[in-house]
């Protein structure tokens, strides 16, 4: 018999834990609500990064980067 799979489980609920104190992302709890909830934090986070980049590029003089299906 190998080892427990809970061992695993704890161990990788507890990294993401500790990603989402660090990133600010705090959902806690399980199912749905908290995915969706996850989910909404990294695509503000996603909007901010995109943000920033394109204000650095327009101070470079920088030429746009091309936009994609997924940017429109």
């Amino acid at each position: 018999m190998g080892r427990c799979a809970g061992n695993r489980a704890t161990k990788r609920h507890a990294r993401r834990d500790a990603q989402e104190r660090r990133t600010g992302m705090t959902a806690a709890g399980k199912g749905d609500a908290a995915r969706a909830e996850r989910l909404k934090a990294a695509l503000r986070e996603n909007l901010r990064r995109r943000k920033a980049q394109g204000r650095a590029r327009a101070e470079t003089g920088a030429p746009p980067q091309a936009e994609t299906e997924r940017d429109g």
